[in-house]
């Protein structure tokens, strides 16, 4: 895990696998890039191949990421595990929102919101 990330999220995928990111973003850039999945081995591996290709890009260059360049960085995945590309790059756009939601509004990260109705 990263320690002190400015953004996170995670996302559960249709196997049942589900994989969490955590991003530092520096004016703009991904500083630095950390997964933490829970699921079978390609899960994981799509999570390394992922920040590999994120660490140094720009938040519209990582939003450009596709399945398939996860896929390439690994050389390829077997056809009945190509969805852990996708969960990882379905994790990586929730991060990307959370953060671009929290640029909008960074006060309301510093409200948590209430237990229910008064």
């Amino acid at each position: 895990m990263l320690p002190f990330p400015a953004h996170s999220a995670a996302v559960r995928g249709r196997c049942g696998d589900s994989m969490e990111v955590f991003l530092r973003v520096e004016n703009n850039v991904i500083v630095a890039a950390r997964f933490l999945p829970h699921g079978c081995l390609h899960t994981t591996a799509c999570g390394s191949a992922l920040t590999s290709l994120i660490v140094g890009a720009t938040l519209e260059q990582a939003g450009d990421v596709g399945p398939k360049q996860v896929e390439a960085v690994l050389g390829g995945l077997p056809v009945e595990h190509r969805h852990c590309a996708a969960l990882a790059v379905t994790a990586l756009r929730a991060v990307l929102i959370n953060h671009y939601q929290e640029r909008r509004s960074p006060w309301k990260k510093l409200y948590p919101p209430p237990d229910g109705p008064g």
